[in-house]
């Protein structure tokens, strides 16, 4: 288990490009050293994550979930 902290690079309204600050430790963010997180926003509600490295690609498709649904 690790925190990832990372700061904006670049952001507009199709992507927003943050760059990963060393981590704390933990295997996932150990694969992400010097790498980046790109966010493509799909919609209010929806989004993608890519988390780019040397050693490892990985994204993932995040949704929000309002109370009711």
């Amino acid at each position: 288990m690790c925190v990832l902290h990372a700061h904006l690079v670049h952001g507009d309204p199709h992507s927003s490009r943050y760059a990963i600050d060393p981590p704390n430790g933990g295997r996932f963010c150990d694969e992400l050293v010097d790498g980046e997180i790109v966010i493509h926003p799909h919609s209010p509600n929806d989004l993608v994550a890519e988390f780019r490295s040397t050693r490892m690609d990985w994204s993932g498709e995040f949704r929000r979930h309002t109370s009711g649904h």
